[in-house]
């Protein structure tokens, strides 16, 4: 009995602590501050920005530069775990291709050079006919009248053929035709009517279709319409509209940076148009003061200038309002309102 009883006190120790350890972990979770930090600067010759997100052990960093580019990584404890730095490896494949490309190449027996007598060979024996039948050149002026001559003459029958091919073809068309099938020009009609019937039955079908959908969809967006009208006044909807808006407004001011500045400098290239951007700015200098300076620039046009910005997060300040939004009772009753919309 005794050592049954030691065992369950020793059990019961090791569930106490695990529960413990649990405990402070979902604590931590909800109580540790989720930090973030932003920095950047623009000028004309970079443009560059820093951003840092760190919670607990963990921290995600990236940065920005025009020439460079996007470059981020993931740390816990310091070490780099993303993006894992992988070096390319060469194959060997690849070496081996070149090595036979190269020695293909400082063979020499692909560049000896042909002879001509070796090359007047080999065109007489692949290709007899072709020097067989070329013509001798003609340098007297008899040769020339002769092949004129026979160009003419070739041309005359030529012609002459033609016009017995065109005389037959003649004879041909001279032939009397077969008579044609005669369809009568009513029937025709008849056929064309029942068809065009027809089709706008099918038409008018399909737009009295057409009709009645919209005029269907229509009642249906009325009824939606009335649904959600409804919705809207009852009183325990109007309750968790409003408790989500502060929750909303509770989020942004615990995202709200705690340390913030910006140093700008701007100009619009003239002395007058500066001026007048400045006056319009002033308007929301009362709230802007305490993180925002910018500089006038009264003869060069652009923007320039630094903004460095830190803030904190807390889990626990949205986890905690959100589930008392949830848990309510009003949310359920307007859960429920809204699927049967």
């Amino acid at each position: 009995m005794a050592v049954f009883l030691t065992i369950l006190k020793v059990l019961l120790w090791i569930l106490i602590i695990i529960l413990g350890i649990a405990l402070i972990l979902i604590l931590l979770i909800l109580f540790a501050p989720i930090r973030y930090k932003i920095s950047g600067e623009m000028n004309d010759e970079k443009i560059c920005a820093d951003a840092k997100v760190s919670f607990l052990i963990a921290s995600v960093i990236g940065s920005f530069s025009k020439g460079s580019g996007l470059d981020y990584a993931a740390r816990v404890l310091g070490i780099k775990i993303y993006p894992r730095s992988t070096k390319p490896k060469k194959k060997k494949a690849d070496k081996k291709a070149n090595n036979s490309v190269k020695e293909d190449i400082s063979s020499d027996s692909i560049f000896d050079p042909i002879s001509d007598s070796d090359f007047e060979s080999w065109e007489k024996e692949h290709f007899p006919e072709e020097n067989a039948t070329i013509e001798p050149i003609m340098n007297t002026e008899q040769d020339i009248q002769n092949h004129k001559k026979k160009v003419k003459a070739e041309k005359k029958a030529e012609k002459k053929a033609g016009k017995k091919i065109k005389k037959k073809k003649g004879e041909k068309d001279d032939k009397p035709s077969e008579p044609k099938e005669i369809v009568p020009i009513l029937d025709r009609i008849d056929k064309v009517a029942a068809v065009t019937y027809e089709k706008l039955e099918i038409v008018t079908d399909k737009a009295d279709k057409i009709k009645q959908k919209a005029v269907e969809g229509i009642d249906k967006a009325e009824i939606k319409i009335d649904h959600i009208i409804k919705f809207f006044e009852k009183p325990f909807t109007q309750k968790t509209i409003a408790r989500g808006k502060k929750l909303i407004i509770k989020l942004f001011k615990s995202i709200k940076p705690k340390k913030s500045r910006a140093d700008i400098v701007l100009g619009m290239g003239s002395p007058a148009d500066t001026g007048a951007m400045m006056g319009k700015i002033a308007f929301i200098y009362p709230y802007t003061y305490k993180w925002l300076n910018i500089t006038p620039d009264f003869y060069r046009k652009g923007v320039e200038g630094s903004i460095n910005l830190k803030g904190k997060l807390r889990l626990a300040s949205i986890i905690f309002p959100a589930l008392r939004i949830i848990l309510s009772r009003d949310f359920k009753r307007t859960l429920k309102l809204a699927k049967k919309i």
